[in-house]
C-alpha cells in the first residue's frame, strides 16, 4: 500500500510477528534470563543431604533415615519444578539435584538391608 498522501511519513517497514518461531528453529528470547540456565538454589543442598544421608546411615541410623526421607521429599518438588521450566536450569545442578536423590535412594536401601540383617539375626537367635 503506497502512501496516499505526499505530506505524511512513509509506512514503518513490516517487522513481522516478534512471537513467531525464528528461522532454523530457534525461538527468540522476549525476557526472562534471556537464554541464560542459572543454578537450582536447592541443588548444592539436595546433594549435600544425600552425601550425608549416606554417612549418618551407618554412624546414627535414625537421623540417617529421617534424613534420607526428607531429602527424597524435597528433590521430588525441585523435579517437578525442573520438567515445569525446561531449560532454565544449568545442566550441573541438575546432575546435583539427581545426585543427591540418588544417594538418599541408597541410603534408604541400605538402611533397609541392615534392618532385615537384624530382623534375620534375632530370629536366627532364637
Amino acid at each position: 500500500m503506497e502512501n496516499q498522501n505526499p505530506n505524511l511519513p512513509p509506512p514503518p517497514p513490516n517487522y513481522g510477528n516478534p512471537y513467531q518461531q525464528a528461522p532454523g528453529g530457534y525461538q527468540q528470547h522476549m525476557g526472562g534470563t534471556m537464554g541464560m540456565q542459572i543454578d537450582h538454589p536447592k541443588a548444592s543442598t539436595i546433594n549435600t543431604l544425600g552425601l550425608v544421608g549416606i554417612i549418618l546411615t551407618f554412624l546414627i541410623g535414625i537421623i540417617g533415615l529421617i534424613l534420607n526421607i526428607v531429602n527424597l521429599a524435597i528433590s521430588a518438588g525441585v523435579m517437578r519444578e525442573i520438567r515445569e521450566n525446561p531449560g532454565k536450569y544449568s545442566e550441573a545442578s541438575i546432575k546435583k539435584i539427581k545426585t543427591g536423590r540418588t544417594c538418599s535412594i541408597v541410603g534408604l536401601s541400605i538402611q533397609g538391608a541392615l534392618i532385615l540383617l537384624i530382623i534375620v539375626i534375632v530370629i536366627a537367635a532364637n
